[in-house]
């Protein structure tokens, strides 16, 4: 069953942002009615098909069958991949995700099976202390007389993204301390396109 309003809507294409805060990262969907009715018509007809099995992909996490899904049980059975090979190396990572989220799920299910106090050989839990946090403001008030400005700020970090935030509140002109800012080498992630989501949704 396709949306209703959209049905209802003089519009014939959607479209949507899928936002990463973090990575700094987004992914731009426009989709017609008739491709989003063919699409989920097809999943539908995929899921009432008998003869038709799971597929692993990237949304494996989430899924509530993780533990017992066929898809992630055979990992051990396709493993000969030539990693010299383009397309078999892309093949390998998408399986890692499947993998992934099947040893995620047996760590989740120990966890639960230890916090409620049954036994696993060879295997406890071990809390570890979570993170602490102060108010800067309240410290400052406590502790800056105490210490001194200059071995107060020594102890503290700053949120540039919250600093710029506060700025531009006020403010057109970029940060005036913009110069100063030092940045650390940048992270590569690997991030799945969204045709190579599309075709790991596809039937084997």
């Amino acid at each position: 069953m396709l949306c209703p309003l959209w049905k209802r809507s003089s519009g014939t294409s959607c479209g949507g942002h899928e936002l990463y805060v973090d990575a700094q990262y987004h992914r731009y969907y426009k989709i017609t009615l008739e491709e989003a009715k063919a699409s989920v018509e097809g999943i539908i007809q995929r899921h009432t098909d008998p003869k038709v099995g799971p597929v692993s992909c990237t949304y494996c996490k989430w899924c509530r069958h993780t533990l017992t899904c066929s898809a992630l049980l055979d990992f051990d059975k396709d493993m000969k991949y030539d990693l010299n090979k383009p397309e078999e190396l892309a093949a390998a990572l998408l399986k890692t995700k499947g993998i992934r989220a099947w040893c995620d799920a047996v760590e989740k299910a120990a966890k639960e099976h230890l916090g409620d106090g049954k036994p696993l050989d060879g295997w406890r839990l071990q809390t570890r202390k979570g993170r602490e946090s102060l108010d800067a403001t309240e410290a400052w008030r406590k502790l800056g007389q105490r210490i001194g400005t200059d071995r107060f700020f020594s102890a503290c970090t700053l949120n540039l993204n919250k600093l710029r935030e506060v700025w531009e509140k006020d403010y057109t002109e970029d940060l005036p301390v913009e110069n100063l800012i030092t940045r650390a080498k940048d992270s590569i992630a690997l991030v799945e396109s969204k045709e190579n989501e599309s075709k790991s949704n596809e039937p084997k």
